[in-house]
């Protein structure tokens, strides 16, 4: 979304790590960009270890669709991790055969199978 002029980051926190957005690009700010990246990816994945408890107060429809979305983005997170962060000069992804695992998982619990 940097493209189109959107970033979804405290100010305050991009101040603090002498990162703006329209530094980025440059590869003297790669240091201060990677470290930044790793307090949001570290933030995010308290956040989804947080969120695992909410899991049984759902439906076993909501439980599935829950699964999917947090199992989805959570391996979305390890595979930027994984890239060291690379978000700027190409698209990280979840690989197919991953995301058909992580929805087959959803299926299983949706229908009750585990």
């Amino acid at each position: 979304d940097l493209a189109n002029g959107r970033v979804y980051l405290p100010r305050e926190e991009l101040k603090q790590f002498g990162c703006m957005p329209e530094a980025w690009q440059h590869p003297a700010t790669r240091p201060a960009f990677r470290s930044m990246m790793q307090l949001q990816a570290q933030r995010a994945h308290d956040f989804y270890c947080r969120a695992e408890p909410l899991d049984r107060l759902l439906s076993p429809e909501g439980r599935g669709i829950f699964r999917v979305m947090c199992g989805t983005y959570r391996r979305l997170l390890t595979e930027i991790v994984r890239s060291d962060f690379d978000v700027l000069t190409r698209r990280v992804r979840v690989p197919k055969w991953r995301k058909g695992l992580i929805l087959l998982g959803g299926w299983t619990t949706k229908w009750g199978w585990t």
